[in-house]
């Protein structure tokens, strides 16, 4: 057992450490072109679509090199392929294999130790278009603009929304050309793009039309990029934001993060620790009770679930000036805060603001491991992709087979990849059951873009329409049985999105899964999202598995990220309306726990860790 966990050890160590290298410039394709995000190569005289390289699929390399490389991922696949398969843990030969499926015929194809050469990669390279980028001080005509009649602007009305900020980072002015421009190109992407734009009934040409008014003096980017931060956080899409905002925010912030105990707030230090132990629970903020403050932080924020939104306010409220401005309040350079105990004594302080957050995390110390009583506990924190953190997973498994029950803990797991749930979920499914559908969706379709492609447009979340020559014929009447029963909570318009995609697992999914028949408890919480998310569902309502803590955050959107020409703000929006196997959305819903657990006070000091004691019982 010593050596497993020293082995263990050695492959999460590998999994997360970094080492600067050059890698080889190599391709083994003759040529690259892009079908929206999917990408068809060229191989002597034929185009293929690309399904897999040495057995790995593509979609899951490019959800590495997004992850990884950020708006850079497409220029990674046509010109560092050797690069991605490194960093994924697959370094390549000089020789590779080819799975592809032709594009005249539809039928795969396999091709075995096809060179990758540097000459194949030049001309790769030469023949990749290039994006254009906007310039800096003219209009790009590139762009895609939204034309239409603007409406008379309601200033009290949406006067939260273009409220202007006093102590925020100075940045450069936007003149009211650039901001009309970039509100222009915000609603093309809006109307055109995005999957949740309507799912709220949000007016969101009024709110674009306020903003507009409220800038046509011109106005500072810091102000801009706050006004789309809240008017993008009101469609109930917990991926859709502004990213960088946080950074502009008014720099007069609370020395301490906020947490919920049960029905009371209390305040944490950096280092978990209490402001004043006998009084530990937040009463008021310069006389206005701590409700009102979490109310106006709420609406200052994005807008999901409940749990969600909650979540959220108790990070925001940290910004007090921020919020306080927001109440019609001025923050000086200390604020008076009053503490409460549970006999209800208050005790008054004055709190000296400091310029960064704080974000208290729950105290969560184990790592994988055998627990007593011959259980096992698998901590996951993220949801990684990479070969190394995969085995680890399977190393674990193999080593709690004999156990007599298993927690899986993802509480603060805030997302990344599905493939642990590929890797794990195929250990508690019967080998004689039927796959199981897993998540559900359909795709937000742009402008141009058809329709019916066989393979659909979600390969990268490995969600796939029914006719996709991915599924078997077993797979295929799992799918069309569950269909006759699926009832989505929310009727999308069939003419702006694509047919149903579904995710599929089954005990063959994983070739090293065993049958784990004893019990198994997952722990939850707010701070689970996206693929945590994901994970959730899907074990939810398997057969001896129970689900304990607190409802996930709810978020599953596929978010794509658009830069504006002016402002440079990097907008991010879901493409993807996506449910769960019972028909609810995951925005604005989340994953509700069989059996509710909320961390206590003891828990946040790191004292104790009173939901997995709980789980243990």
């Amino acid at each position: 057992m010593k050596h497993y966990w020293l082995s263990l050890f050695s492959v999460v160590l590998m999994a997360t450490s970094t080492i600067a290298q050059r890698y080889e410039k190599l391709s083994p394709f003759d040529m690259v072109r892009w079908q929206g995000e999917t990408p068809q190569v060229k191989i002597s005289d034929t185009w293929y679509e690309s399904i897999k390289i040495n057995g790995i699929a593509v979609a899951e390399i490019l959800f590495h090199a997004k992850k990884e490389h950020g708006r850079k991922w497409d220029k990674r696949f046509c010109e560092d392929i050797v690069q991605l398969l490194t960093e994924m843990g697959h370094k390549p030969s000089r020789l590779v294999d080819l799975s592809l499926k032709d594009l005249r015929t539809g039928k795969t194809v396999e091709k075995h130790a096809v060179p990758m050469t540097e000459e194949k990669r030049r001309i790769v390279l030469l023949a990749r278009p290039r994006a254009t980028a906007p310039a800096q001080e003219k209009s790009s005509l590139a762009v895609k603009r939204i034309k239409r009649k603007h409406t008379a602007s309601e200033p009290a009305k949406y006067a939260d929304l273009i409220l202007t900020y006093k102590n925020s980072i100075k940045t450069r002015r936007l003149t009211s050309s650039m901001i009309a421009e970039d509100l222009d190109q915000l609603e093309y992407l809006i109307e055109n793009e995005f999957s949740y734009a309507r799912l709220r009934g949000i007016d969101y040409k009024k709110m674009l039309d306020a903003i507009r008014f409220a800038g046509r003096n011109g106005a500072s980017l810091a102000d801009f990029h706050i006004q789309l931060r809240k008017l993008i956080g009101k469609f109930g899409d917990g991926h859709a934001r502004a990213r960088g905002v946080f950074a502009l925010l008014p720099r007069r912030c609370t020395p301490f993060g906020f947490v919920d105990v049960g029905k009371n707030v209390v305040a944490l230090d950096s280092n978990n620790r209490l402001i004043d132990s006998d009084f530990p629970y937040v009463a008021a903020i310069a006389g206005r009770p701590i409700s009102d403050w979490l109310e106006k932080a709420a609406a200052n924020t994005a807008q999901g679930s409940r749990q969600f939104n909650r979540l959220n306010a108790l990070r925001t409220l940290s910004f007090i000036d921020y919020v306080a401005q927001g109440m019609g309040l001025e923050c000086a350079k200390s604020i008076t805060f009053v503490f409460r105990n549970k006999k209800g004594e208050e005790s008054k302080k004055e709190i000296t603001l400091v310029s960064r957050p704080t974000f208290p995390r729950l105290v969560l110390s184990k790592q994988t491991q055998k627990l007593k009583g011959n259980l096992g506990y698998i901590r996951l924190a993220n949801m990684r992709s990479k070969k190394s953190f995969l085995d680890a997973l399977d190393l674990a498994m193999q080593s709690f087979k004999e156990t007599r029950g298993l927690i899986i803990d993802v509480r603060n797991n805030g997302g990344g990849s599905r493939m642990a749930l590929r890797t794990l979920l195929p250990y508690f499914l019967d080998p004689k059951a039927s796959p199981k559908v897993c998540n559900v969706a359909r795709y937000r379709l742009p402008q141009g873009i058809l329709a019916g492609r066989p393979e659909g447009y979600l390969a990268n979340r490995f969600l796939y329409p029914l006719l996709s020559t991915r599924w078997n014929k077993n797979e295929r009447e799992a799918i069309i049985r569950f269909a006759k029963s699926f009832r989505p909570a929310w009727q999308v318009n069939p003419q702006e999105f694509s047919t149903w995609h579904y995710m599929l697992i089954d005990a063959k999914s994983n070739p090293r899964a065993f049958h784990y028949k004893s019990p198994v408890v997952v722990l939850i919480n707010e701070g689970c999202f996206s693929a945590t998310d994901i994970f959730v569902a899907a074990f939810k309502g398997q057969k001896g598995v129970t689900i304990m803590g607190t409802a996930t955050g709810g978020g599953s959107g596929r978010s794509l990220e658009t830069q504006l020409a002016w402002s440079k703000i990097r907008v991010r929006l879901s493409s993807m309306a996506s449910f769960q196997p019972l028909g609810q959305l995951y925005d604005g819903q989340g994953i509700q726990p069989d059996v509710r657990a909320a961390p206590h006070l003891d828990d946040w000091l790191g004292r104790s860790d009173s939901v997995l004691e709980k789980a243990l019982r």
